[in-house]
């Protein structure tokens, strides 16, 4: 909830957010998708128009938008607006990403199990592998003190 609310807080994080959006394909954090974005008060879909003037209401940030043609080049900044009103489901799928990124994460590592998997076990053997060299080294030089001492 505080990744949506303070959408709008820092241009940085809000940077990193629509990365996180378009190269995932979702559109805000839990099961709930796009309608998560009704917690950020420039979103804010619950409150009446007097309430929350903003020109955002009742959207979603442009990196939650369908690329228009297929290279993904061109993207609708205005695509997201008043999709949180839309009654039709099918028309909001054809606008944006529905799914929110957190189950799009797990499903993401779900499928690339055995991957992630491995490359972590040989994270784990490598770092294993460095810590074996940096004892049999200390040892050495523990070897050549102890015959500098002796002589």
């Amino acid at each position: 909830d505080q990744l949506i609310q303070s959408y709008r807080d820092d241009l940085d994080f809000q940077n990193i957010i629509d990365l996180v959006q378009q190269d995932l394909e979702c559109c805000g954090i839990s099961s709930d998708g796009y309608l998560d974005w009704s917690k950020n008060e420039y979103f804010n879909c619950t409150k009446t128009k007097e309430e929350n003037p903003s020109v955002e209401r009742c959207g979603v940030p442009y990196s939650c938008c369908r690329p228009d043609n297929q290279e993904g080049l061109l993207v609708n900044l205005m695509c997201g607006f008043g999709v949180q009103l839309e009654k039709d489901k099918l028309a909001v799928i054809t606008r944006i990403f529905t799914r929110g990124c957190i189950p799009t994460i797990q499903t993401k590592i779900e499928n690339n199990l055995y991957t992630v998997g491995g490359v972590a076990i040989g994270i784990a053997l490598s770092q294993l592998l460095v810590i074996w060299l940096a004892r049999t080294l200390e040892g050495q030089i523990e070897s050549q003190k102890s015959l500098w001492t002796y002589n």
